[in-house]
């Protein structure tokens, strides 16, 4: 009896948590200067995509991630262009995170 109360609660404790974080998730769309962490901003370590939006004076960074947003890396990488980014945002680390479902520069 013990087990299926164990069970049973970290069941509800997961779904719990993962509920929590669907909700948090929210999509936007989003448009700014698409830029290399690494080589544009000098931010991080290694190359990955930043949409830097400029909003009443103040910048924020986006962090790109997702499969098309490595696929579209060779665009940003070692220049600064104007992008537009379809996606899912939530914040990690105190971090602004987009799952990238579509990224485009803008013509």
């Amino acid at each position: 009896m013990r087990k299926i109360i164990s069970f049973v609660a970290v069941f509800a404790f997961s779904s719990a948590m993962a509920l929590s974080a669907m909700a948090e998730a929210k999509d936007v769309k989003l448009e700014g200067e698409g830029q290399c962490a690494k080589c544009s901003l000098a931010i991080a370590d290694k190359c990955e995509n930043v949409l830097v939006v400029e909003k009443d004076g103040k910048k924020t960074n986006y962090f790109l991630v997702g499969d098309k947003s490595k696929a579209f890396h060779k665009n940003l990488c070692q220049g600064v262009k104007k992008t537009k980014v379809e996606g899912s945002l939530e914040k990690k680390d105190d971090k602004m995170v987009v799952t990238v479902t579509e990224i485009e520069l803008v013509k």
